[in-house]
């Protein structure tokens, strides 16, 4: 997206604090659809209304339209507050390191907003699936990529049905649950069946899960995709909705593209998914998309590094609001890496005292992309790199402004694309190792000219 426009969305939360200042000004007082005055009378810094046109709905707590009032004194230390812990503001500070917000707004779709890192279940051992995702809920991870593929779904799922129940667990120093107490279920019991459905609900609505789908589950029979969805997000992972399902590759055919993407169309437009993606999509399947009439995919996600920045996709992406999600970075240390560019990469840590890991997170986050780094528990190097990786860590008080990338940094970054192919790096995410044909291949390179003229993978 292009930097104005980023900017404009990060000053409207400021433009309307101060609008809320000017209506204040302009008003005795401010008044909330929401409470009960009798509530405000318990408290005698709140104003009481002690008007004679006031009627008895006004102090009927039962009442759907019951109001509270707050001064406009109280309200303008309000929106003064507001002022001065606004994300926008400091977004448009140009003294010094910016602190990134922790979500993003998806454009095409304003009311959600998507955490801008979380953690990926790629690659991850069944048997280290759960204490993974426990530490990273933990380390205040709340969005998590999974697949069909990754075949850890019914895993993922019980991690989560146990947090959404019953809060965050207890664990030992190697990720394992001490005790089926949490922080969640001593405060549920003592305020009955009501309020613990109430802390499950809050939990779940803080929780964005990315599910993609594979290529066999891909069809042409709209149904038959929305039965696949289905399965996955209420049999193994136990939900009732999805905030995002993505399209795991593209290497299938025109017909059954379409149809899949029809199929998510209209489960967002019947609530049981909130937002579209497609993952590893080259510009002319993205464009088939926009050519049958189809609104454009809220999230790309795609093999994204300094050493393959995908500018052409970047571009249409920018061109159709779609945010840029970089998929769980892999390989990029192997021989087969890029070793030149992997050495700047360990410099730029090294005097920074960051990891490697941790400079792509930062790289990322500045170029306005989301991202979701992974990482295993078998060592205590990699459980400590869950909670280094995330947002939290990331945006530590006491580290943040020397992780922030100044601009030769940032410069130095961006020169290093070489267009790292995925098939030099070996990487498996979404097709077969018989899908790679050599060292030059990668799927965003692959055009899909026409329907009768199609790569068709061994699905």
């Amino acid at each position: 997206m292009h930097p104005k426009v980023l900017m404009l969305i990060n000053v409207l939360p400021l433009v309307n604090t101060l609008l809320l200042l000017l209506t204040i000004e302009s008003s005795q007082c401010f008044t909330f659809n929401k409470g009960c005055v009798r509530q405000q009378q318990r408290h005698r810094h709140w104003p009481r209304n002690t008007s004679k046109s006031s009627t008895a709905s006004e102090f009927d707590c039962d009442s759907t339209e019951s109001n509270f009032i707050l001064s406009r004194r109280q309200l303008f230390f309000l929106a003064a507050f507001t002022v001065s812990t606004s994300p926008a503001l400091a977004a448009t500070s140009n003294k010094g390191p910016v602190k990134i917000s922790q979500t993003q707004i998806v454009p095409n779709n304003p009311e959600i907003r998507i955490p801008r890192i979380g953690y990926s279940l790629y690659k991850t051992d069944p048997d280290q699936v759960q204490r993974g995702i426990n530490i990273a809920l933990q380390a205040g991870v709340r969005h998590f990529d999974v697949a069909s593929l990754y075949n850890t779904n019914d895993i993922v799922g019980d991690a989560l049905f146990q947090y959404c129940n019953n809060g965050l667990p207890k664990l030992d120093p190697k990720g394992f649950v001490l005790s089926s107490s949490s922080t969640g279920s001593s405060r549920t019991s003592t305020t009955g069946i009501t309020s613990s459905i109430g802390f499950r609900n809050r939990r779940r609505n803080e929780l964005f899960i990315s599910h993609k789908i594979a290529n066999e589950e891909q069809s042409t029979d709209i149904h038959t995709v929305k039965e696949h969805i289905h399965n996955q997000m209420v049999n193994n992972l136990k939900l009732s909705y999805l905030d995002m399902v993505m399209i795991h590759s593209p290497l299938t055919d025109a017909e059954r593209r379409i149809n899949t993407y029809k199929a998510l169309v209209e489960l967002k437009k019947d609530r049981a998914i909130r937002a579209i993606g497609v993952c590893h999509y080259s510009t002319s399947a993205l464009d088939e998309i926009i050519n049958v009439g189809l609104p454009p995919p809220d999230v790309i996600q795609l093999q994204l590094s300094p050493f393959n920045q995908h500018r052409d996709i970047l571009s249409w992406a920018e061109k159709h609001n779609s945010i840029v999600s970089c998929s769980a970075w892999s390989r990029l240390s192997s021989v087969d890496g890029p070793q030149d560019g992997w050495a700047i990469v360990s410099k730029i840590a090294q005097s920074k005292q960051m990891t490697k890991a941790q400079v792509l997170i930062q790289w990322s986050l500045q170029n306005n992309f989301c991202c979701v780094p992974r990482s295993g528990v078998a060592s205590k190097l990699e459980r400590n790199a869950i909670y280094e990786n995330s947002y939290k860590g990331m945006t530590d008080e006491s580290k943040w402004k020397s992780y922030y990338l100044n601009e030769e940094e940032m410069n130095i970054l961006n020169g290093l694309d070489e267009g790292l192919k995925v098939g030099k790096l070996g990487v498996v995410d979404g097709w077969k190792t018989n899908d790679i044909v050599d060292s030059k291949w990668d799927p965003t390179d692959i055009v899909f000219a026409s329907t009768n003229q199609q790569h068709i993978s061994s699905v």
